[in-house]
């Protein structure tokens, strides 16, 4: 059988065809992000180097993570893998995430790869009629009566369900250490309708956060700490599109005063690496998984010993145990 001998292209013909690729963007990247997918390109290249001959799978791996990264160049960002049950519309499993390299050393570099992860996790389409289930367990510290009333006594756990439509004004239903469920009243402030129309863009979502919440009396009036509380409300346990729950950690990332917490438990007893902030006697924790960048959930500790207890309580704990779509209220998943 003749075979053709391929001929390499020259000079001007390489020249010829650069003319014809559309020309570069501009870089929008941090310099933790670009760091993270060379060090990400560099792994996949060692690994082909010591792979047997490739094999049509693997070409189409390694063409999914060209994809991929050039969605993450492009600005494209997701938010966490979510689970549906009773007709939602199952999203297609992204590729894994591969962040190599060392474990971050500071906040804004774990909030960095916490965004960067969240941009590799699939969107899932709700439905007016369905309803948002999440599923957390909480402990929270018991202020004690009498002379004691502003001590914390006491840590007391709940395993809280609840059922919320994405329409801000039908009522939701929630439960509580499987018991008898509840009616749950009034316009949700979080419903998925209205994060819908929050801007995605790191400082368009302070500015918004900073005109919305004024600084409040208390122990920190700061338009900061209620971004950061703010934040951490939103992406407790919520259901948001994509763009948005990366937003949010990259806007974080912009707030003074985070710091990083090596190791941090969750009410479920995962550990994982914290962004941090204290305001007053507490420093607020949000919990990323270490490997995953997933988030886990919260925890308040208390930075100083004084009238609620001793430095290191405890005051609150909570964990994310499933978040996910479902076709009507007071169904449950695994």
């Amino acid at each position: 059988m003749n075979r053709i001998r391929r001929q390499s292209p020259s000079p001007a013909e390489r020249e010829e065809l650069a003319g014809l690729l559309p020309a570069g963007g501009d870089r929008e990247l941090s310099e933790g992000r670009r760091r993270i997918l060379k060090e990400h390109f560099m792994q996949e290249i060692q690994e082909s180097e010591h792979a047997p001959a490739p094999r049509p799978r693997v070409r189409r791996r390694r063409l999914a993570i060209g994809v991929l990264a050039a969605s993450v160049a492009a600005g494209a960002v997701g938010a966490g893998a979510i689970a549906v049950a009773g007709g939602g519309d199952e999203p297609e499993k992204a590729p894994l995430v591969a962040l190599g390299g060392d474990a971050p050393t500071n906040a804004v570099a774990l909030l960095d790869r916490v965004s960067l992860a969240a941009a590799h996790k699939p969107a899932v389409t709700v439905r007016d009629d369905q309803f948002i289930y999440t599923r957390t367990k909480g402990t929270y510290g018991v202020i004690g009566n009498g002379p004691a009333r502003t001590k914390v006594t006491e840590q007391k756990s709940v395993i809280d369900e609840t059922w919320t439509s994405p329409l801000p004004k039908v009522d939701g239903l929630g439960r509580k250490n499987g018991g008898k469920p509840f009616m749950i009243h009034g316009e949700n402030v979080y419903s998925y309708k209205r994060l819908s129309t929050f801007p995605t863009d790191p400082d368009a979502i302070l500015q918004r956060i900073y005109k919305e919440h004024k600084a409040q009396k208390g122990y920190d009036q700061s338009k900061e700490g209620l971004a950061f509380e703010e934040i951490g409300l939103l992406v407790n346990g919520n259901l948001m599109p994509p763009a948005l729950a990366a937003g949010l950690y990259r806007a974080a990332a912009k707030i003074p005063g985070v710091t990083l917490v090596p190791d941090a438990v969750d009410a479920a007893g995962r550990h994982g690496m914290a962004v941090a902030r204290v305001q007053g006697p507490e420093r607020t924790e949000w919990i990323f998984d270490k490997k995953t960048y997933d988030y886990l959930g919260q925890r308040s500790v208390l930075v100083k010993d004084g009238e609620a207890g001793k430095k290191g309580t405890v005051i609150s704990h909570s964990a994310v145990l499933a978040v996910g779509v479902v076709s009507k209220r007071g169904q449950s998943m695994g």
